[in-house]
């Protein structure tokens, strides 16, 4: 057996798939892909070097190892949870938290989940918008930190870096190569979601305008706007829902389009520090531990 090997992703997808006995109610009950459940069972078969899932026509069911894991699962987390409550129940007060509407999808939620658990009394107020709102709101102290894509961050604020895709209808051409020349011709869905300034970025370093027929924040619509044929759109990975494999065909861009998912914080901007800044850290380390955890299965 594999040391080092096994994590909490793979222990709250075993409990999962036995009380959903299916991938994808997985999935939507984890708020990650399908792909993403596959890939962590394939990791914890690997860990334990036996079988835990059988598929079935019509779901999945544990083996008996699995149930056993299973259980052990169970104790497992709730000693965790054990070891949440053991923080300093003292830590109280208010802090904000600025998203783009993007990484509240995956990352946001593991961070308030593992605050109203370990610091009950600490309030997170949450604010989501763009990339430029964010770090307005991060700069004039209304929040105390934010999520965006930053494109001057320091190493130590990047959180992790995710691949921008082309999506596009099933019924459309397919070409095997992508470039921005060809794109910019095409009907442009633009994204509203905290992602149009990296995108317009990109258009504008390679002397192009994207058409833009629309701007949608909400991504679901996004991707039901571009599955219907009406334009096509650049997406980045951390905004694809689970389902999206029903929905659009997704390519890699040539050259290939990565930014960087930053922590912005007021001090790395030559600020004064936060009065709070206790608490500041507490949700900043948060956001790492969510980030780390989640940043291998955000772009199945």
């Amino acid at each position: 057996m594999k040391k080092n090997n096994i994590n909490v992703m793979m222990l709250r997808t075993l409990i999962s798939l036995r009380e959903t006995k299916s991938i994808s109610r997985t999935a939507e009950q984890l708020n990650v892909t399908q792909s993403a459940i596959s890939h962590t069972v394939r990791a914890l078969e690997a860990a334990i070097n036996t079988p835990v899932l059988v598929r079935e026509p019509r779901g999945v069911t544990l083996t008996a190892a699995g149930i056993s894991a299973c259980e052990s699962a169970g104790i497992a987390l709730d000693s965790i949870d054990n070891i949440l409550n053991l923080s300093d129940s003292s830590v109280s007060g208010v802090v904000t938290l600025a998203s783009i509407v993007s990484a509240s999808r995956v990352i946001v939620p593991d961070v308030l989940t593992h605050l109203s658990r370990a610091y009950p009394k600490l309030d997170v107020e949450l604010l989501i918008g763009t990339d430029e709102e964010v770090k307005e709101w991060v700069t004039l102290g209304i929040a105390d930190i934010g999520i965006a894509f930053d494109f001057d961050a320091n190493e130590t604020d990047i959180l992790y870096t995710d691949e921008f895709y082309l999506v596009c209808a099933y019924h459309q051409p397919n070409p095997a190569k992508v470039t921005l020349d060809a794109l910019s011709e095409k009907a442009f869905i633009m994204s509203a979601a905290g992602c149009e300034t990296p995108i317009q970025r990109l258009f504008k370093q390679a002397g192009l305008t994207p058409k833009v027929k629309t701007s949608v924040s909400d991504m679901n619509a996004l991707f039901a706007i571009v599955s219907a044929g009406y334009g096509i759109s650049i997406v980045p990975g951390i905004a694809f829902p689970s389902h999206w494999r029903q929905l659009v065909i997704r390519k890699s861009l040539t050259p290939q389009l990565s930014y960087n998912l930053c922590l912005i914080s007021a001090n790395q901007k030559g600020e004064e520090r936060a009065s709070n800044a206790e608490l500041t850290d507490i949700l900043a380390q948060a956001v790492k531990q969510s980030a780390a955890s989640n940043k291998n299965t955000i772009t199945c």
